[in-house]
């Protein structure tokens, strides 16, 4: 019981002690970002004007919140209306410093997200840093209704239409702390920029209401709504061929992938019935090699998995007939949709009006 106690004590002061390290460098994050956001509020960094209607999906911390995904949703809805858009991505990771993205483009070359991009909305997708510079080309190239710019929030240099501003519920504050003691990447107070600030992952929450009410004392004018991933199939990357959800009920499951937050991932399959056995979450936006896949073949093998099942930004990356399912997943907003597009299309119409 004593050796128990004073083991437990050693951790918590190790971890006060970490904690107490790294606190200077999260201050120091925290008073860098504020300084640059002062510097655009007083107007000394420019912000730039594009001659189209931008729309920007981002988040306030690091990791995942389902902004790609949520992109998707919204291209969806464009092409329902008859509407035309064009999706500007920096493209994390690509070795390409800009060019337009095609659903057959290697992901190394163009990053894993622009690439899954242009696989599930078969729309323009241009990466580039300087989304300023890729805005215009696409302007010029494709005429597009809409300019929607992925993972855009932070990129206070181009002037926008609608700030649309995800919070994954199941951790939405990133511990409330800047990098390295936390996962913010603005303060809490930036939320205020936002026009529309999504709830994501509303279906893994039971008790949200604290957050609603918190985001709408620091955003009062901001619309607030709801939105949940929905797996819809798994797909056989050997076989080329869709599986029911219910294959993988009961199954034993080995997990791998390299995305914000694996932890999501493996809720929804447990969701769904699977019995993970096992979970190999790699670094985020990692690209795999030979040696990666022999491994999690070997760990599958030796934990008695029935599936090796991985995410379908993994999925892009892996150009060998594996022997793993994906788990194909979709957004929908379950609270405040029609408002969100009345809202949408209101500053469509506002913007196009001469």
């Amino acid at each position: 019981m004593h050796s128990l106690n004073f083991f437990s004590l050693i951790e918590h002061s190790v971890v006060r002690n970490l904690f107490s390290f790294l606190y200077p460098f999260s201050l120091l994050y925290s008073i860098l970002v504020r300084i640059w956001l002062l510097l655009y509020k007083q107007n000394i960094f420019k912000k730039e004007r594009l001659p189209g209607y931008v729309v920007s999906v981002g988040n306030l911390t690091l990791g995942g919140t389902g902004k790609t995904s949520f992109c998707i949703y919204i291209v969806d809805a464009l092409k329902r209306t008859g509407l035309k858009g064009v999706i500007l991505s920096r493209g994390y990771k690509a070795k390409r410093k800009m060019g337009l993205v095609r659903p057959d483009d290697n992901p190394r070359n163009y990053g894993d997200e622009p690439v899954l991009l242009a696989r599930k909305t078969k729309v323009p997708i241009i990466i580039g840093k300087d989304r300023v510079k890729t805005g215009n080309e696409a302007l010029g190239r494709f005429n597009p209704d809409v300019l929607l710019l992925d993972d855009g929030f932070q990129y206070l240099k181009l002037d926008r239409d609608l700030d649309i501003l995800l919070i994954d519920m199941t951790s939405p504050f990133g511990y409330s702390k800047f990098p390295p003691c936390g996962l913010l990447r603005e303060p809490l107070s930036s939320i205020a920029r936002a026009d529309v600030v999504v709830l994501a992952r509303a279906n893994d929450v039971a008790n949200n209401r604290y957050l609603f009410v918190k985001i709408k004392r620091l955003n009062p004018n901001g619309l607030v709504i709801k939105s949940i991933h929905f797996p819809t199939t798994l797909y056989n990357m050997r076989l080329k061929r869709n599986f029911p959800l219910s294959y993988i009920r009961g199954k034993r499951v080995l997990a791998f992938s390299s995305i914000g937050n694996p932890t999501s991932f493996i809720r929804t399959l447990s969701h769904l019935g699977a019995n993970v056995v096992k979970e190999l979450p790699f670094p985020d936006h990692h690209f795999y090699k030979e040696t990666d896949f022999k491994k999690i073949e070997r760990i599958a093998s030796q934990c008695r998995a029935d599936m090796i099942v991985t995410t379908e930004k993994d999925g892009v990356k892996i150009q060998i007939p594996f022997q793993a399912f994906v788990l194909k997943v979709e957004t929908k907003i379950i609270e405040g949709e029609e408002s969100f597009f009345n809202l949408f299309f209101q500053k469509l119409k506002s913007q196009s009006s001469p």
